[in-house]
């Protein structure tokens, strides 16, 4: 139970710069059969941060209106995946620059400020525009466009 403590704490620590520059609202943290989920919410753009003994993160748009999340009626786990795109972060930092950047001694907690780095040097994913994480922005960036 304290790593589920320290998680949270540390979610808080490194993502409140979503609510506190961008606007997001954090709904409650909940559990999922084994996983921890905290959530980011604004403007139909959802940043998940997921504990399953590991951290990952997505960003997701999903295909309805946000306001059932935000009023926690429902939680992203009782949709269908179906309901949402979903954007792997990682893509942000294919040459692992960001990764090798930082560092930490504990697993959770570089993967935290790694996600957390990712997010604050491409605030423009924040404000919705999600070019860079289209799966033929790599392939743009290597031909050399932007």
């Amino acid at each position: 139970m304290n790593s589920i403590i320290s998680i949270s704490k540390k979610v808080k620590e490194y993502f409140s710069f979503l609510e506190n520059e961008f606007g997001f609202i954090k709904t409650s943290e909940y559990q999922y059969v084994t996983e921890i989920h905290n959530e980011f919410v604004k403007n139909g753009l959802i940043i998940q941060i997921v504990y399953d003994g590991d951290i990952w993160m997505n960003i997701l748009k999903p295909k309805f209106n946000i306001q059932i999340l935000l009023n926690e009626e429902k939680r992203i786990t009782d949709y269908d995946i179906t309901n949402f795109k979903y954007y792997d972060v990682k893509n942000l930092d294919l040459d692992n620059s960001i990764w090798k950047s930082i560092n930490s001694d504990k697993l959770s907690d570089k993967r935290l400020r790694y996600y957390s780095k990712l997010l604050q040097s491409n605030k423009e994913i924040l404000n919705g525009n999600l070019k860079k994480l289209k799966w033929y922005f790599p392939i743009i960036r290597k031909l050399g466009f932007n």
